[in-house]
């Protein structure tokens, strides 16, 4: 990922959230070949093609065409998910289910009012945790495959998740949710406000329920985080969280402290928006941008963490100011039970 390239990303994703000017009238096909795989990298490529596309750039015809056909990919793909989720959602009712879809295309129409602004893989749908095992059997009554063991407890009871497979193998995945914390990363912990909060959104012509807005930007906050954690591009978790606060009237800065200060998430919350600000930002100092800068090229050029990396991470975001080390530890002691249930229960799977 060249820096000519990643900067260049940087400032085309940077349209619709401040007003910085653009400089690029054209691009050759040697510079647009390094800028699509750079946002490729970064999982950004139909945001890239939706900002060229708003800023006029001139592309070569190489260009155009793989613009055109991965925007066909992501609006089939997305079609297919959205009406997979609207099924899910009216099957999980009909047997009396709460039911929130969270995260994934519906969330990217949200936020950027378009079907093709983001490529997914799968369908998050949570439900609270006493409907969790009859929403297991909804799924495998209609056609879904369940690859985890019922009596596997890492999955269902220590992540609070697992993942359905469509029998026919051309619909999505679905990952079933009734936690959405995973051990090394804050997240938001007391569910069942959420589903007190949760709204039916018109999405076009599709109506799903989904989280309160508020309850979105700290579930983006927290993918952000373990992306971070897991040294994993984070760039269109950072975007997201830039472009909504910049687009959304009601998702000020006030309301989104407030919320995570709320649900515990504070320092996660204000390092995922500084981050979106030094990359995004039109006040952004060029020390603080460049530092970003240098932070996501790392992920792609070093692989291997530093020294103690999960572990400092953990720490900065560890809530409280007396109580904050006994926070780290506990969190801490999370993490390193999780890395030994992990271990202990893929080694029981493996001699089975």
């Amino acid at each position: 990922m060249s820096a000519k390239a990643q900067e260049t990303l940087i400032s085309f994703l940077s349209t619709g959230i401040c007003n910085a000017s653009q400089t690029f009238s054209g691009l050759e096909d040697a510079e647009w070949r390094a800028l699509e795989a750079t946002a490729r990298q970064n999982n950004v490529f139909p945001l890239l093609s939706h900002a060229v596309e708003s800023l006029g750039i001139q592309l070569p015809p190489r260009a155009e065409e793989s613009m055109a056909q991965m925007r066909s990919d992501c609006f089939s793909k997305a079609m297919g998910h959205i009406a997979a989720a609207v099924r899910l959602c009216r099957n999980f009712h009909t047997h009396g289910i709460d039911v929130i879809c969270v995260k994934g295309t519906a969330r990217a129409f949200e936020v950027y009012g378009k079907w093709d602004a983001r490529f997914t893989h799968d369908i998050d749908l949570l439900v609270r945790s006493r409907d969790y095992r009859g929403a297991a059997k909804v799924l495998t009554k209609i056609g879904y495959d369940a690859p985890i063991s019922e009596s596997d407890v890492w999955w269902h009871d220590f992540l609070g998740e697992s993942p359905y497979l469509p029998v026919d193998t051309t619909g999505p995945t679905v990952d079933l949710h009734h936690k959405l914390h995973q051990p090394g990363t804050p997240a938001l912990t007391h569910l069942d406000p959420l589903h007190e909060r949760r709204v039916t959104r018109q999405l076009g012509n599709f109506s799903l329920p989904m989280l309160d807005k508020r309850d979105a930007m700290m579930l983006t906050a927290n993918s952000f985080g373990k992306a971070i954690r897991a040294r994993q591009p984070w760039l269109s978790y950072a975007h997201e969280i830039a472009f909504a606060r910049a687009n959304d009237p009601e998702m000020t800065d006030d309301v989104l402290d407030e919320h995570a200060a709320q649900s515990g998430m504070s320092r996660l919350w204000e390092h995922a928006k500084k981050a979106g600000d030094a990359v995004f930002g039109e006040d952004a100092s060029k020390a603080k941008r460049e530092r970003a800068l240098i932070d996501l090229a790392r992920i792609n050029f070093l692989p291997e963490p530093v020294p103690m990396y999960r572990s400092k991470l953990l720490w900065r975001w560890s809530e409280g100011s007396i109580i904050r080390p006994f926070t780290f530890l506990r969190e801490l002691g999370w993490v390193t039970l999780a890395d030994i249930q992990h271990d202990l229960f893929a080694s029981r799977r493996w001699k089975t």
